[in-house]
């Protein structure tokens, strides 16, 4: 990726994920990097959310030809867990983000198994 490539989308993520005011911001901004960098999808949104006590970003394709509704709905769901420092850990939560997360080498994410998540209920809490 060029230099002015780089650029653009910093910038994009920029205005997509805010200006850092969010602590996930960081994490969305990372995981719009691994989507364009391995060609996952050719535009990309990824947005982080607080839900229930517990951290996650949504990364879905951005296209004409895909209402906003049904793109979140395809999209990969990251759940975040921070340490006492800030640093942060990804894990893929649906089948999308556990594919996605593994393209283009060393994972971005490790897989997550929890049956008591409710990713119907998360993902719709992203179109509010």
């Amino acid at each position: 990726m060029t230099y002015k490539s780089v650029l653009i989308v910093g910038i994009f993520g920029l205005l997509f994920t805010g200006c850092g005011s969010d602590k996930n911001s960081k994490v969305a901004e990372e995981l719009t990097l691994h989507y364009l960098n391995n060609k996952i999808y050719d535009t990309v949104h990824c947005e982080g959310k607080s839900i229930n006590n517990s951290d996650y970003v949504l990364c879905y394709p951005v296209s004409m030809d895909i209402s906003i509704e049904n793109a979140k709905e395809m999209g990969g769901l990251y759940k975040i867990q921070y340490n006492e420092k800030g640093q942060y850990k990804i894990f893929a939560v649906n089948g999308k983000a556990k594919t996605h997360s593994a393209i283009g080498g060393e994972p971005i994410a490790e897989d997550l198994y929890d049956t008591t998540i409710d990713i119907p209920m998360i993902k719709k809490e992203f179109s509010n």
